[in-house]
């Protein structure tokens, strides 16, 4: 494949420059400024970009993982242990049919004693 394309470039080129040599003069002028206006343009410069580029790259990145996390539980974590503790227990469960009442000695700020 490499000789089939080595081959083809050469017949266009050779069918370009055989064209050119029939051109007139004006025309030719004309390629040939055309030519140098082509070459003599520089690339546009992208290159201050990329530090920029990675940056915002990095930063989206980062977002991605931190949001990513599930939210922390509330708390200091032994509440599901006891409670846990409470479900397990074969204690008497006296004291916590009557936790309105407690509940409400507290709130009115009445101590036993």
């Amino acid at each position: 494949m490499h000789e089939d394309d080595a081959r083809l470039i050469a017949e266009v080129r050779r069918a370009l420059d055989e064209g050119a040599t029939h051109l007139d003069a004006a025309t030719r002028a004309r390629l040939a400024q055309a030519r140098g206006r082509a070459q003599a343009r520089r690339p546009a410069r992208w290159h201050w970009w990329l530090p920029a580029g990675g940056a915002v790259l990095a930063s989206l990145l980062v977002a991605a993982v931190w949001l990513g996390q599930p939210a922390p539980v509330p708390g200091n974590g032994l509440d599901s242990v006891t409670d846990f503790e409470l479900l397990t227990a074969n204690d008497d469960l006296e004291l916590f049919e009557q936790m309105d009442f407690y509940q409400w000695l507290e709130e009115e700020g009445m101590h036993a004693g």
